[in-house]
């Protein structure tokens, strides 16, 4: 179901990982380090 999905988004991987930094909130070094 996975590959199925990728193959078939292939030319929307690009774009949906723009959206997904984006939209997330930011991760700081020290909130990792820690």
């Amino acid at each position: 179901c996975y590959r199925f999905n990728r193959s078939f988004m292939k030319e929307n991987i690009f774009d949906n990982l723009l959206n997904r930094m984006v939209n997330t909130e930011p991760c700081f070094i020290k909130n990792i380090s820690s």
